[in-house]
């Protein structure tokens, strides 16, 4: 089955297939114990919208991705390290490269799934083509122009001849020990931008999910009725709108419009506009970060009586306010999509 994807783009659907059944599974629980969260309150550990690699020793979670481990290196791939991610604990990876072909080797460690690995030839642009024996691969969740095969199926052998009969499509980039992070991290960070800027699953996807990772793991799915599974799937948006603003403040540095250090400091009152609020939460942030709410709240009713997109909602209210009480525009960025980033009137 060929599916579109890339180097950590399957790292990507199996966060964000773990992350969803832990979220159906906490639930349940915090049901059973009588504290149904509120509204509002985010399920923690969330989608991380970048990741560090951390190096890591200790043992395995599970043995069978010891023995990946060692197919790879028979396959000629020396070891760049172990590493674990600490957005995404308790994941680890194993990582290889093999200096004929300048193709990478990943193999992902969770004790809550079986071990799967990536085969990946990198290109110069940043695309890439990747074959993996992951059953989480969600061609949904993964953004356009690379190319994957997927196939639970495969050992480590029949990947490497797979991945040797695709067709180039374009100048390779040869990974290596020195830029495996690099090359890894970046195209983690394409992929989430790509997931994090579509709308959140909604609960006949999320009941999707849950049944594959219930089959995948052996743990049953948890049985929610209709009110809890809109509660899930109102916490997996809350979720999902966090690790969106994390890639908007992101991108915001990347631009140079905000150095690292000053976002650092602004970022926890950082109100980030963009369309997958809705025009009453666009409001509401800018309520929040007026110096005058009453004024503030006013302009949110003239405005919403306009019937306005979340942007132009926001921007109506800015305009209505006087610059002393309204918050101040700090930038904007175009990518992982069009967003407003602004801070509190002081």
């Amino acid at each position: 089955m060929t599916e579109v994807g890339g180097l950590s783009p399957v790292l990507v659907a199996a966060a964000a297939a773990i992350v969803l059944l832990l979220l159906l599974i906490w639930v349940v629980l915090r049901r059973r114990r009588g504290t149904a969260a509120p509204r509002r309150e985010r399920m923690e550990p969330g989608l991380a919208a970048r990741i560090d690699l951390s190096p890591h020793t200790g043992d395995w979670h599970r043995p069978e991705a010891a023995g990946l481990a060692a197919q790879l290196r028979v396959l000629g791939f020396d070891e760049v390290g172990r590493f674990a991610v600490p957005q995404m604990a308790p994941m680890r990876l194993w990582a290889g490269t093999q200096g004929e072909t300048g193709f990478a080797a990943v193999v992902y460690d969770h004790p809550e799934v079986p071990p799967f690995f990536d085969l990946v030839r990198a290109y110069m642009d940043g695309s890439s083509c990747t074959v993996t024996s992951s059953a989480l691969h969600d061609p949904a969740n993964l953004p356009p122009g690379n190319v994957c095969v997927a196939d639970p199926g495969l050992t480590p052998e029949d990947a490497f001849d797979t991945l040797l009969a695709q067709p180039l499509a374009g100048s390779p980039l040869k990974v290596d020990a020195g830029n495996f992070i690099a090359v890894f991290t970046a195209q983690y960070a394409r992929s989430m931008d790509y997931i994090l800027s579509r709308p959140p699953p909604d609960a006949a996807k999320m009941q999707e999910v849950g049944r594959k990772m219930a089959d995948l793991t052996g743990t049953p799915m948890p049985a929610l009725d209709e009110g809890l599974m809109r509660h899930a799937v109102d916490l997996e948006r809350q979720s999902r709108l966090a690790g969106l603003e994390q890639a908007i403040g992101a991108r915001l540095v990347e631009s140079g419009e905000v150095d690292a250090g000053t976002w650092r400091t602004l970022q926890p009152s950082a109100l980030c506009v963009h369309d997958l609020l809705t025009a009453e939460e666009a409001a509401a942030l800018i309520v929040r970060g007026s110096a005058d709410p009453g004024a503030a709240r006013v302009a949110a009713d003239a405005a919403l009586a306009l019937g306005l997109p979340p942007i132009d909602t926001a921007e109506t209210m800015v305009a209505a306010l006087s610059e002393g009480i309204r918050p101040k525009l700090l930038g904007e960025v175009d990518h992982p999509l069009y967003a407003q980033v602004y801070i509190p009137a002081m």
